[in-house]
């Protein structure tokens, strides 16, 4: 069985954060915010997102996104018994998952529950991610 657990990361100046992977004899270091971009963890933020009547999509929660190559992404492959994930890293598949199994990691459940948390505090300004951008720009700083 395979467990997360968050680390602050060991060159980060900035507060950054590494997911430890890990089960049995395997253990990978994946950046935090790799984990926020997977395929598989957008797939199921979207996923809780709209079971929770929010109209907003993870990847406009964040900003763009980091304009370097993520080294660990994920393939959500579909199959005749629902999905497959499939963890990469540099392209090359090093794990493979039930979706509910990597819906089970810690790290994955932090990623998905933030989504829900940021989209419900966005809701307050708009119904979508555009009613909110609207919103802030009729209300920037005005000086007199």
């Amino acid at each position: 069985m395979w467990t997360t657990r968050l680390t602050n990361a060991a060159t980060s100046t900035s507060g950054a954060h590494n997911v430890v992977l890990s089960r049995d004899d395997l253990t990978f270091v994946v950046s935090l915010d790799d984990w926020w971009i997977m395929s598989a963890s957008q797939y199921l933020a979207d996923k809780a997102l709209k079971e929770n009547n929010l109209n907003f999509k993870s990847i406009d929660l964040y900003g763009p996104r980091a304009p370097r190559r993520p080294t660990w992404t994920t393939d959500l492959i579909e199959t005749d018994k629902g999905h497959k994930v499939h963890l990469l890293r540099d392209g090359a598949t090093v794990a493979t998952f039930s979706l509910d199994e990597f819906a089970a990691l810690s790290a994955t459940e932090f990623v998905v529950e933030d989504a829900v948390d940021v989209a419900g505090g966005l809701s307050q300004y708009g119904e979508n991610i555009e009613e909110v951008r609207r919103h802030f720009e009729g209300h920037g700083n005005h000086e007199d």
